[in-house]
């Protein structure tokens, strides 16, 4: 099913670590302790979602053209949208890549519209059967790996600023504003 263009994962999680795919035509009704992520900017995904008795207003949230990070309770879940920084081949960090979250009552829905390094490091710890054992555990690996890669790109920034405040210590110019400007557009 990971095979599709607009279906990236399907799984039901087993309890314990591990997961087995789900079918594209299998009611997510039936199935407990789920995760399917979806690219969002695809029509089928859409269509999808209203296949599974998905409720409209997460429908919308999940297909959304923008988003804000933000947690709220939805349709008896919580909608969770976050950020995570673009580490794809040729990519700039600070071109932040979304992903949002419905924790409905059974399981995990999820979609992004390119991929993100963490889901994919999430997916391959089901795949070796030493991954997250619960859906409360499967939301916080992916917000630990999306964490876990904005270390790297926040330290950078930081030296950078730190650079340019020695700089303004040592010798106060102006000469440093187009450089301050575009580490405050990446911040």
């Amino acid at each position: 099913m990971t095979d599709s263009n607009w279906l990236k994962i399907a799984l039901q999680l087993n309890g314990r670590g591990g997961a087995s795919e789900l079918a594209a035509e299998q009611p997510l009704a039936e199935t407990s302790a789920y995760w399917v992520h979806l690219d969002y900017t695809r029509e089928e995904s859409e269509q999808w979602l209203h296949r599974q008795s998905i409720p409209k207003a997460v429908i919308d949230s999940l297909t959304a053209a923008e988003t804000r990070p933000r947690a709220s309770e939805v349709a008896g879940g919580v909608l969770v949208y976050l950020r995570g920084v673009n580490l794809n081949p040729g990519a700039r960090p600070e071109d932040m890549i979304a992903l949002r979250m419905w924790v409905g009552p059974t399981g995990l829905v999820s979609s992004q519209k390119r991929a993100l390094l963490s889901v994919d490091a999430v997916k391959q710890t089901l795949d070796s059967h030493q991954g997250p054992a619960t859906i409360s555990a499967l939301v916080a690996e992916l917000v630990d790996q999306l964490i876990w890669r904005m270390e790297e790109v926040i330290e950078n920034l930081e030296s950078e600023v730190e650079g340019c405040a020695l700089q303004l210590e040592e010798a106060p110019t102006s000469s440093l504003t187009p450089q301050l400007s575009l580490l405050r557009r990446r911040a």
